[in-house]
C-alpha cells in the first residue's frame, strides 16, 4: 500500500492504522480537489459555457473557481505527502488546512443576507470538523508529536 510505512533510517516502520487511514484521507482531498480543478477547467470549453448569454462572465466565473482551489489540492496531497512519510509539519500542515475548511463551510452554512441554514453545505462542514478531529484524535496527535514521526 502507499502509506502502510514510514522509513526511519535504516528500517521501515509500519504505520498504525489510524495514520494509514488519515494520511489516505489527505491524499482523496487533495485528488478530489485537483479533479475539482481540471473539471472547471474543462467546463471553461463546454458547449454548454460557450453557448451561454454570457460566456466569457462564466468562463471566468470558472476560472477563478479553478483558481481558488489550486491552493488546497496542492496544500492536501503536499500534507498527504509529508504525513506518509512521517513528518510533523505534514501533519501540522493537515491540520491547519481542514480547519479553514471546515470554517469556511461552516461560514457558508449561514447566508447573512437570508438569515438562513443552507442545509446542503452542512455535510461537507460536518466532514471538514471529523477529519479535524481525527487529526487531534490522542493516538494520531501522539504518532507526529512523538518520536515516532520524524520533526523535519
Amino acid at each position: 500500500m502507499l502509506c502502510d510505512s514510514v522509513v526511519h533510517g535504516s528500517h521501515v516502520m509500519k504505520l498504525p492504522w489510524m495514520i494509514s487511514a488519515i494520511t489516505w484521507v489527505q491524499w482523496l482531498l487533495g485528488l478530489s480537489s485537483a479533479v475539482l480543478v481540471v473539471y472547471l477547467l474543462a467546463l471553461t470549453r463546454s458547449r454548454e459555457t460557450l453557448n451561454a448569454k454570457d460566456p466569457a462572465g462564466e468562463i471566468q466565473g470558472l476560472e477563478i473557481g479553478a483558481a481558488v482551489l489550486v491552493l488546497p489540492a496542492v496544500a492536501y496531497l503536499v500534507s498527504a505527502y509529508a504525513m506518509q512519510k512521517g513528518r510533523r509539519w505534514g501533519w501540522w500542515l493537515a491540520l491547519v488546512m481542514n480547519i479553514v475548511s471546515a470554517a469556511v463551510f461552516l461560514y457558508g452554512v449561514f447566508d447573512a443576507d437570508t438569515q438562513q441554514v443552507d442545509k446542503d453545505v452542512i455535510p461537507f462542514a460536518a466532514g471538514f470538523v471529523v477529519v479535524v478531529a481525527w487529526l487531534l484524535w490522542p493516538r494520531v496527535r501522539k504518532f507526529f508529536w512523538s518520536g515516532q514521526a520524524t520533526a523535519d
